[in-house]
């Protein structure tokens, strides 16, 4: 929105509406009125201790030199990539540990049968 020419005091207010985690609405309100006032957007978010080092200095950055938009983009690659990583470590994590389960459920159901089908059998001699 910002790299469409959309105020930051507009694009703070759908950023607001679209936050659904508690902690960061509440750090976000703290940061309004900061950014009404015409204090920027580094010092408030760095105030409220929420949001990552690297975000806040990259928000920082990005106001000195006038490329906040292009800034928040690199950042948001950035977060992407890494939780496309955390989430590759966590299902190659998950695979075999689901592998197992599921073997150990048909191999828990696979002896019932069997056992079942013995006493059966045995109970007509």
């Amino acid at each position: 929105m910002l790299a469409a020419g959309v105020p930051i005091s507009q694009t703070y207010a759908v950023v607001w509406g679209n936050v659904r985690n508690r902690i960061f609405k509440k750090a976000l309100t703290q940061v309004g009125p900061a950014l009404a006032a015409g204090r920027g957007i580094y010092r408030p978010l760095q105030e409220t201790g929420v949001f990552a080092p690297a975000v806040v200095q990259m928000i920082r950055v990005g106001e000195e030199t006038g490329h906040l938009d292009s800034n928040l983009v690199e950042c948001a690659d950035m977060y992407e990539e890494e939780l496309d990583f955390r989430i590759k470590k966590m299902t190659s994590v998950l695979e075999p540990a689901l592998i197992v389960f599921v073997g150990l459920i048909v191999g828990f159901v696979a002896v019932t049968m069997v056992t079942s089908i013995y006493s059966i059998a045995s109970g007509f001699k």
